[in-house]
């Protein structure tokens, strides 16, 4: 199933190379988006990828990618002003700033499992000791007051809390 993403990746890079002379731009631009159209839907359809975040991320940057290719179809016309050369500007932009910060969530998240899977003993090192406890992901455990309940002289239950132990011990 991966192999879905891998012809899209040559098809595109096919499409770049060998219809750059035959091939006028913005012909070649409508043809690399329908392209991306049928890889959009292939990827919807078969979800080639065992994790659901691969496959969203894959979803994500078909639609980028297809965003950008559809902003370039109007750059090479060259017959917009410059408020809307500007407004296109921003789109691309933004949704590519958009696609780098997902990917960089999505990645941020699975690093610590990446590490402790391919270099344990830098795990062990590093991610263990930050946090102090066995797995990093766990919160520290909190420590408790030691509540203990003794009789006092006068007969009364009287609560005994870590400071008042220190003397003791």
């Amino acid at each position: 199933r991966e192999a879905l993403t891998l012809m899209r990746k040559l098809s595109v890079a096919c499409l770049v190379v060998f219809l750059t002379m035959t091939v006028e731009k913005p012909i070649q631009a409508l043809i690399c988006l329908a392209l991306l159209a049928g890889s959009y839907y292939l990827q919807q359809r078969y979800k080639p990828y065992l994790e659901e975040p691969l496959n969203s991320l894959e979803t994500r940057s078909i639609i980028v990618a297809m965003i950008t290719v559809y902003c370039g179809i109007y750059f090479v016309s060259e017959d917009l002003d410059e408020g809307s050369n500007i407004t296109l500007f921003l789109l691309l932009i933004g949704t590519n700033l958009y696609f780098l910060l997902y990917w960089l969530a999505l990645i941020g998240n699975k690093l610590p499992d990446i590490i402790k899977k391919k270099y344990p003993k830098l795990y062990d090192r590093y991610m263990r000791k930050y946090q102090g406890t066995k797995d990093y992901r766990q919160t520290p455990p909190q420590r408790k007051s030691t509540v203990v309940p003794t009789k006092h002289k006068t007969g009364q239950k009287k609560k005994l809390s870590n400071e008042n132990l220190t003397g003791v011990l």
